[in-house]
């Protein structure tokens, strides 16, 4: 239904959220 969809698609959203700040967190590391 849509009520399984938009969580799905939330949480898709933070998934991928969750990797760019993984990824920005190494950069800054390498920075350092």
């Amino acid at each position: 239904g849509k009520v399984f969809f938009m969580k799905q698609t939330v949480g898709n959203a933070c998934g991928t959220i969750g990797v760019l700040h993984a990824l920005g967190n190494v950069t800054s590391e390498i920075k350092l």
